[in-house]
Order: structure tokens, then C-alpha cells, then sequence
């Protein structure tokens, strides 16, 4: 969609039947963030709270465990990205202002991270189940490092070559379909 186009679809107010089905996504993205949140609760109060060696106690011991951990961070910035479309449903139409960049940049990030934390989990799981290489848990954190290094590349480098990135497209903010994203109008 060109920014032409996102413009117009900008200006024209969503149906009732657009507004229900944008506020079922919030409504998951509530349910989402809400389990995702409980999740880490439990996580730092088990690490925190729990003695060691103890069955139930969140630990480190696994690639896994960090990648989980992630992978839930992601999710919920995902989610809160979701959440966001409270504003689009009340005001049935969705428009560029801060909130709309802000919507824009927590999807970009939360997708991306969760896109590359389940490629982490997956490559951990090829790498012991079928190649059967071990590694130390601690080689997860040069792992996690990589995924937030390409997470920040991936949000700043189209955001120092084009301004404005994100805008609306369509029922929420995400990123726009600029020429530089794929070489094509």
C-alpha cells in the first residue's frame, strides 16, 4: 500500500463489524499479555523466591530457559503493540500521530523477536536431537545477543534511511510498504 493510499484509508471510519473484529484482536492481545505477564511473574518469583535445587525453580541450566524467557519478553511487547488498537476501535478509523509510531515500532520488535527466538528454539532443538552437539547454557547469551543486535539493525536502519516508517495500513499501525522495503513501488 503506498502512502497515498494509506492516507485515504486513513480518513474513511472503520464499520461496526471492522471495530468487533479489531477489538477481538485486542481482547487477545489483553489475554496474551496478561498470560505472557503471569508467566514472567512466576519465572522471577521462582528465581528469586524458591530455594535452589528445589523441583519447581526456574533456572538457567538450558539454552532453552533463556530462550523461552525471550521469546516471552517478545510476546509481550508484541501483545502491547495489539493492545493498542483500543484507540483505533474507539475512534473507528486509524491516523498517523505518535501513538501510531509508537503501535508500529512494538509490533516490528515484538514480531521480529518472536520470529527469531522460535528460529533459536528451533536450531537448539536440530542441534541436540539430530546432530547431537552440546554446548554451554552461556552460549545462549552470545545467541540472545545476535537476536537483539539484528532486532535493533532490522528497527534502526530503515528509520535512519527513511523517515517516518511506520503509519497506518489499513486497521492498525505497522510498517509502511516503502519503495526501499522491497526495491518496488
Amino acid at each position: 500500500m503506498s502512502n497515498s493510499t494509506s492516507q485515504s484509508a486513513a480518513n474513511d471510519e472503520f464499520s461496526f463489524g471492522t471495530r468487533v473484529g479489531m477489538l477481538l484482536i485486542v481482547e487477545a492481545s489483553a489475554a496474551s499479555a496478561l498470560a505472557v505477564t503471569g508467566v514472567l511473574l512466576y519465572i522471577a518469583y521462582s528465581a528469586i523466591a524458591i530455594q535452589r535445587h528445589a523441583s519447581r525453580r526456574w533456572s538457567t541450566d538450558t539454552h532453552i530457559h533463556y530462550y523461552f524467557l525471550n521469546l516471552m519478553i517478545c510476546d509481550l511487547i508484541l501483545s502491547i503493540g495489539g493492545l493498542l488498537n483500543i484507540k483505533w476501535v474507539a475512534e473507528a478509523r486509524v491516523y498517523a500521530d505518535p501513538l501510531c509510531t509508537v503501535q508500529g515500532l512494538f509490533k516490528q520488535v515484538g514480531d521480529v523477536g518472536v520470529a527469531l527466538s522460535t528460529m533459536a528454539i528451533a536450531l537448539h532443538t536440530l542441534q541436540i536431537l539430530v546432530f547431537d552437539w552440546k554446548s554451554s547454557p552461556k552460549f545462549a547469551l552470545v545467541v540472545l545477543a545476535i537476536i537483539w543486535l539484528v532486532v535493533i539493525i532490522l528497527v534502526a536502519v530503515p528509520n535512519a534511511v527513511q523517515h517516518n516508517i511506520y503509519g497506518p495500513t489499513g486497521n492498525f499501525c505497522r510498517v509502511l510498504d516503502c519503495e526501499w522495503h522491497y526495491g518496488t513501488d
